[in-house]
């Protein structure tokens, strides 16, 4: 798992998804786009998954990507869908 340290770190690998802490809270930005949008939160309790824009195919390929099972994701919030 990479941390990025800048916004311009970030911006040299844009195939990896983006890591950030924020006091003891994981979040993960699994691809956001045109074709798709999911942000992954964790704590040491819990993971959540914001959107889930993506095939579940492609969910689990990039959950996978930062070592993470789909199977222990706790809950899936979802902030809008398209008619």
């Amino acid at each position: 798992m990479k941390n990025f340290t800048s916004e311009t770190d970030s911006l040299k690998d844009q195939t990896s998804p983006q890591v950030m802490f924020v006091m003891g809270l994981q979040i993960t930005h699994l691809g956001s786009g045109s074709r798709g949008n999911s942000t992954l939160l964790e704590s040491e309790d819990c993971k959540v998954l914001i959107d889930c824009g993506f095939s579940l195919k492609q969910i689990e390929k990039r959950l996978s990507r930062v070592e993470v099972n789909p199977e222990l994701i706790d809950a899936i919030f979802v902030t809008h869908h398209h008619g």
